[in-house]
């Protein structure tokens, strides 16, 4: 804790103990009360990331994007093109979390969303003798 010594006015760090509270309650002490520091926040800046637009890959998928100028959080989702799933996403930026604008995930959804990358599973199973998991992966489709 923080105390001002009332004779000097000097401020020091002490732990908070029974002499502490005992040179308060003499008044010889007195606790100083911190204020913490203002965090600066900012407002995120959300958009969508469109491959055909952007010249990316044909493998690229539309995703939503979103960053912060203040703090430098950058995030980039591809949920499944649903109310639901875009509500699970949110980012953390400024010490606190912001949920996916509706105009952003409307048009998220209206477009059909990112398309989902191959799920892979294992055609001879994990730990099969002779299977091996990376051998035998196969796309599911």
């Amino acid at each position: 804790m923080k105390i001002r010594i009332v004779k000097s006015g000097k401020e020091v760090h002490v732990p908070r103990d029974l002499n502490t509270e005992t040179f308060i309650a003499e008044g010889m002490w007195e606790e100083v009360k911190e204020t913490p520091a203002q965090q600066p926040t900012g407002e995120a800046t959300w958009g969508l990331h469109d491959p055909d637009r952007d010249g990316m890959s044909q493998d690229s998928k539309l995703a939503v994007t979103a960053s912060c100028s203040v703090c430098g959080t950058k995030m980039v989702f591809i949920p499944k093109p649903s109310k639901v799933a875009l509500a699970a996403c949110g980012m953390w930026h400024c010490g606190k979390r912001e949920a996916i604008p509706d105009a952003i995930g409307n048009e998220f959804i209206r477009r059909g969303g990112g398309q989902p990358f191959p799920v892979f599973t294992s055609a001879g199973g994990a730990g099969v003798a002779g299977g091996g998991f990376l051998k035998d992966l196969t796309p599911k489709r």
